[in-house]
């Protein structure tokens, strides 16, 4: 049995920071995330970094449930399928307290505006879109 997972879309919406501040320009681009029951993800932003492009946001802890423990980034092509796919562990979802774990998830992909993405954050090493709502 599959673990449930609750799908929400996001926007990653991000105004171009000031380059007199030295911060990276958030990209305006669409990004679906997923977290299993129990937990929520907050809004994730992509970031522009010279070498591609860095995935920044968190997971946080609603119940009790068993946490994930991988984050997983596809970057989906115009047919819906996954074209190229990052992971990383996750880290800090300790089940005694209710708080959010953040990531980072650095790619080589440059983003473009007709770009999308799905983050999820899992307990195995499956595609997102394997995630099932009962």
């Amino acid at each position: 049995m599959k673990p449930t997972f609750a799908l929400m879309t996001l926007i990653a919406i991000g105004a171009a920071a000031s380059t007199a501040s030295g911060a990276a320009p958030n990209l305006d681009v669409l990004i679906e995330a997923s977290a299993p029951r129990g937990f929520a993800m907050r809004l994730p932003t992509a970031i522009a970094i010279p070498d591609g492009t860095r995935f920044h946001g968190a997971v946080c802890r609603r119940s009790r449930s068993p946490a994930p423990n991988r984050l997983r980034v596809e970057r989906i092509g115009e047919n819906g399928a996954v074209l190229v796919s990052a992971s990383q562990q996750l880290f800090g979802l300790s089940l005694s307290q209710r708080h959010c774990a953040t990531y980072d998830v650095v790619t080589p992909w440059k983003v473009t505006a007709s770009d999308r993405f799905r983050i999820c954050a899992t307990r195995d090493a499956a595609p997102c879109d394997a995630r099932v709502e009962p």
